[in-house]
């Protein structure tokens, strides 16, 4: 009896999600408002340098430092550059951003979004992966970040 109990209440929860539909999954959706608070961040460049006498290396840039989103499309950036060729210097200044329903987004020095770099928000917004796959920089090679909320 209990087996025909238990497949009997089996059959009928298949049988109502046949008839009513299964139950909606709630799909996160994301805005600026996602971005908020400082984030400690890596990002990592190769880019060709353009030298005296014409020849074109290949220079490989390491920038690390924190990134401010203010929830609202603007970031204030302050960190460090340390190059191969051009050597270290202070990175810093505003940039704006724009989130998607799906979690991406995209990082520009222009509130246009001209040449941006392209992120997802990822751990419930506690880790950004970025990359550089939208860059239209023809001397930029390569470009990839990771940033953690602190």
């Amino acid at each position: 009896m209990r087996r025909f109990s238990s497949w009997s209440c089996l059959f009928c929860g298949v049988a109502a999600m046949a008839l009513f539909g299964a139950p909606a999954l709630a799909v996160p959706t994301f805005d600026n408002k996602d971005l908020r608070g400082d984030y400690l961040f890596t990002v990592v460049e190769m880019r060709r340098v353009m030298l005296p006498g014409g020849s074109t290396p290949i220079e490989h840039c390491v920038i690390a430092g924190t990134a401010t989103f203010d929830g609202a499309g603007t970031m204030t950036l302050n960190a460090a550059q340390r190059c191969s060729i051009t050597g270290s210097g202070a990175v810093s200044g505003t940039q704006y951003y724009m989130v998607n329903a799906d979690g991406s987004f995209l990082i520009s020095e222009s509130a246009g979004m001209t040449d941006p770099v392209h992120g997802q928000i990822v751990d419930k917004g506690r880790t950004l992966l970025m990359d550089g796959t939208l860059r239209t920089l023809a001397d930029v090679l390569n470009w990839w970040g990771i940033a953690m909320r602190r």
